[in-house]
This record gives structure tokens, C-alpha cells and sequence, in this order.
């Protein structure tokens, strides 16, 4: 079925994903042994063609939190609309029983309005914003000759290890509401996940307890489109200004094909990436959904106690307390 799609470039990802979901099953049946590691892709048959797919990911190592891409169209569907055909795939996905995830994550752009309609009827709500950003055209030098020295001295850029990924889990999780933190379930080693040729953190030398106050990090959120989120303490550095230019330099050497993104809050980050050249080129909106359920207040109000039945053993010498 998969040699049937023309052009048949992508056939040798999907045969790669059609392995990698067997091992995902695997790891599944034996998940107390084995973290999740490896991705789902589901795909939607028309007269045994492959219409469209969609692809699951864990996004930590305990599998209590995945994300899953829109669906894609491969061939235009002859029967059915492309948006009952988006509707099925993510319905057949959250009600898997085969995952015990408790929350899901997906990305959209906010201009695409025809799907945060869909993402939203399955009970998705937005959780945080993001500027996208694509590299300048020419590779500039903005770091000022008479400083270099001085922030090597000062700082030292460090690829992502297990010694310093909990340094990048701070610089993440305070860039994040405590709700989004709960949904994601993220501990250090989750970090390492991520591409560490990407990845990495800006720590100050010469301290004793040393603090990142920027950092990189790798997010595989979809096929071929190489995104990297941009994260930095709470309090503006200025010597941010001398050190990230170099940094970002660097990472435009290893891949061209990348996307920067920052907190749209962030209006340092904003105003420094544009001063530098960066495009800004969209916005895109991280949506999740939780599968905790509230419990039913009326089963709580039955488990209570009367207070008749509460002071009854203590035998009260005076008259009974009037209850509700």
C-alpha cells in the first residue's frame, strides 16, 4: 500500500515509522522495563490507498504525556471530506486504551482556524504562545571584538549532558504555568530526549552553585522541520546581548533548516531576535488536553458524617447541637 502513493519520496519515512511503531509496541507491553521512546504513526485507508497519517510521539520517558501532529493529507479522498478524515484519526487516537497517557499536546498556527475549530471540539484549550522565527539571510558577527574575551571568561557554553539538564529543566519550567507543567510531567532526563547537537545551556563559571541563564532545547515536533525553543531566566542579562549572538551564529551553521521559537511574552527576546535579522514569519498556539477526571461532588457529600453520629460516642451532658 505505501508504494502506491506517488511521488513515493516520503516511502522510505514511512517504512522507518512502520518499524519504529513496532518497537513502540513492544516497549508498551514491556513499559515498567523500558522507557517510551519511540513514535506511533496511524494511517486513514480508502479502497486500501493511504489517505492521510498522523504521528504520536512520548513526550517523556514515563509515557503520561504524548503529543500527535495534525493530521496530513497523502492522496485527495474520494468518499469522505478531509475533515471528517482529521476528525476520525484524532478520535481513534484519544481513545486508544493501549496508551495510559493522562495528557496530550499538539501545535497548530494561529491562523489556521479550520484546525483549532477541530483541535478544540476534542476539549483542547491553549496553553502557551510562541513566535516562530526563521534565520537571516547572512551570518553577522554582532559580538563586539573588545568583549569576546571577556564572556568566555565569564561564561561557558555547555551541549546538553546529564549533569546540566537540570539546569535547562529550570530555564524550561519557569517559562511554563504550573498547569502546563503538570500536563507535560517533565524531569531532567526527558530532556535528554532531544537532539543534543541542538540542545544545550549558557552557565556562568566561577560560581560555586552556577545558574543557566539561557538555554536551547530541541523539540522533534514534526517531520523534517527542525524546531528549536530558545529559553532564558527570569531576569534579563544583559550580557545575553554579547554571548547569544555567537551562540545562535553557531547554530545556524549545523542546520539551516531550522525554526526559532520563543515565548511571545517575551518582548526582550522578540526585540533582540529582530535586531539581529531573524523573521519573524508566524505565531503558533500549544494546546492541551487532560484525561483527569474531577470527582463527582455528590459522591463526596454521601461519604460524609452526620454530626449526630460523630458526638454520639463522646455522650455530651448538655443537649443535643442542632445539625443540617
Amino acid at each position: 500500500m505505501l508504494t502506491s502513493l506517488k511521488p513515493s519520496n516520503r516511502l522510505g519515512w514511512l517504512q522507518l515509522m512502520l518499524f519504529r511503531s513496532w518497537l513502540s509496541k513492544l516497549e508498551k507491553k514491556i513499559s515498567d522495563l523500558v522507557p517510551l521512546r519511540n513514535p506511533n504513526c496511524l494511517l486513514a485507508l480508502e479502497n486500501e490507498k493511504p489517505i492521510a497519517l498522523l504521528v504520536i510521539r512520548p513526550f517523556n520517558l514515563r509515557g503520561t504525556c504524548w503529543t500527535l501532529s495534525f493530521p496530513e493529507l497523502l492522496l485527495c479522498p474520494e468518499e469522505y471530506s478531509y475533515t471528517f478524515i482529521r476528525q476520525n484519526l484524532i478520535a481513534k487516537v484519544l481513545e486508544s486504551e493501549n496508551l495510559r497517557t493522562q495528557s496530550w499536546l499538539i501545535k497548530c498556527k494561529a491562523t489556521e482556524k479550520d484546525q483549532l475549530d477541530i483541535i478544540r471540539d476534542f476539549g483542547f484549550q491553549p496553553l502557551k504562545f510562541f513566535n516562530c522565527w526563521s534565520p537571516p539571510n547572512l551570518i553577522q558577527n554582532h559580538t563586539r571584538e573588545d568583549s569576546t574575551e571577556e564572556w568566555y571568561k565569564d561564561f561557558e557554553w555547555q551541549e546538553l549532558n546529564k549533569v546540566n539538564a537540570h539546569h535547562l529543566l529550570r530555564l524550561q519550567q519557569a517559562s511554563e504555568s504550573s498547569h502546563l507543567r503538570q500536563l507535560i510531567d517533565h524531569q531532567w532526563r526527558d530532556l535528554l530526549l532531544s537532539n543534543r547537537d541542538y540542545s544545550g545551556v549558557l552557565i556562568p563559571k566561577n560560581k560555586d552553585k552556577p545558574n543557566a541563564i539561557a538555554g536551547l532545547i530541541c523539540r522533534n515536533w514534526s517531520e523534517g522541520q527542525l524546531t528549536i525553543e530558545l529559553l532564558r531566566d527570569l531576569a534579563w542579562d544583559e550580557r545575553i546581548s554579547i554571548v547569544l549572538p555567537g551562540i545562535l551564529n553557531n547554530l545556524i551553521r549545523k542546520g539551516n533548516n531550522l525554526i526559532l521559537e520563543t515565548s511571545r511574552e517575551d518582548e526582550y527576546l522578540t526585540n533582540f531576535l529582530s535586531g539581529l535579522g531573524w523573521v519573524h514569519l508566524d505565531e503558533t498556539i500549544l494546546l492541551g488536553r487532560s484525561l483527569w477526571r474531577r470527582q463527582d461532588s455528590k459522591r463526596i457529600l454521601n461519604r460524609t458524617k452526620q454530626l449526630r453520629s460523630m458526638l454520639g460516642p463522646l455522650n455530651p451532658q448538655n443537649p443535643p447541637l442542632p445539625y443540617p
